[in-house]
């Protein structure tokens, strides 16, 4: 169930954009989150592209780490 505010009240109003700013950043990590990313590789220094986390270097077969800072 949705939940319901009342805008004409102030603290309404602060836990709605509160709710907002929350919903958007979710949505923006998640984006962020779910591309690929072409990136140099630091064990063959090929360029490469991988998704956020880890993964074999799909060339030296080396682990990535691939760590984004989005906060």
């Amino acid at each position: 169930m949705p939940k319901k505010y009342n805008l004409g009240k102030p603290s309404d109003m602060r836990r709605f954009q509160r709710d907002i700013q929350s919903i958007a950043m979710e949505k923006a990590v998640d984006a962020v989150q779910s591309r690929s990313y072409n990136v140099t590789c630091p064990h063959c220094h090929r360029p490469v592209t991988v998704m956020p986390g880890k993964h074999p270097c799909p060339l030296c077969r080396q682990e990535i780490d691939l760590i984004l800072n989005i906060h």
